[in-house]
């Protein structure tokens, strides 16, 4: 059958020759004297070569479908191989990454040490009001505002980590505000103290200082819990919670 459809093709390309000559120049020799019969010729020249291909198609073994599944499946191997490059190319994504044990405990440890820098002398002036001498406690008082008012204004120089990001990083920066309100509020009591022992004696101006005494201690534990809000925000633990926890039951 291979031979058939070869024999075929070579006499579809021979009359197709054959009638493109004639249709150019109508040749009275060959009794084809019409174009359209030259026409004609060509167009059963071009039929007659597709049903040769076809027939030598299903002369191969498996038939046309066999030939036509290899053609796809080569198909498929060069677009996989054109998508695999691209694939081995393509830039994976880094894992978001969070704020650490670590970086979180730097940030409340510097944050402990600015609130020592006015509870310090706080509790000094404090110690020194119990003796009773007016002279050493008025300075003793000054100097804890002065303390104070400079921790304020550290606490707020404390920026978050940089992997710190969304509600994690406002957390932080929260519980950081509260702990430099904190120091504001204790130096805003050493002055009130100051001037109840430079000789302002109205129970008014001593009911003041007392409040805001109290008031500091209050806003010592909000600090905290600002900080320890921020620690669950960010998935870790406040260090004096894990203390504490971790201290055996008694």
């Amino acid at each position: 059958m291979e031979a058939v459809a070869i024999i075929i093709i070579l006499a579809s390309i021979g009359a197709g020759l054959f009638g493109l000559i004639n249709l150019v120049k109508p040749l009275g020799l060959l009794r084809i004297r019409r174009r359209r019969y030259a026409a004609a010729v060509v167009g059963g020249s071009v039929f007659a070569f597709f049903c040769g291909a076809l027939l030598g198609a299903a002369s191969q073994p498996g038939g046309l479908n066999t030939g036509i599944e290899r053609a796809e499946k080569e198909n498929g191997a060069r677009g996989g191989a054109a998508a695999a490059p691209a694939e081995k190319t393509a830039p994976k994504e880094a894992p978001p990454q969070g704020v650490t044990q670590v970086e979180f405990n730097a940030v409340w440890g510097a944050a402990k040490v600015v609130m020592s820098r006015c509870d310090t002398p706080l509790r000094r002036a404090g110690e020194i009001v119990g003796t009773g001498d007016v002279y050493a406690t008025y300075p003793a008082v000054q100097r804890a505002e002065e303390d104070c008012n400079q921790a304020m204004m550290l606490m707020s120089d404390i920026e978050p980590p940089k992997s710190a990001k969304g509600d994690v990083r406002r957390a932080i920066i929260e519980a950081r505000d509260a702990c430099s309100t904190t120091a504001f509020i204790k130096a805003d009591a050493m002055k009130k103290l100051g001037l109840v022992v430079n000789g302002d004696t109205r129970p008014s101006a001593f009911a003041d200082a007392k409040a805001e005494l109290e008031r500091g201690q209050l806003s010592n534990l909000h600090c905290l819990a600002k900080f320890a809000a921020a620690a669950e925000a960010a998935g870790v633990t406040l260090p004096e919670f894990d203390q504490k926890e971790s201290e055996p039951a008694a």
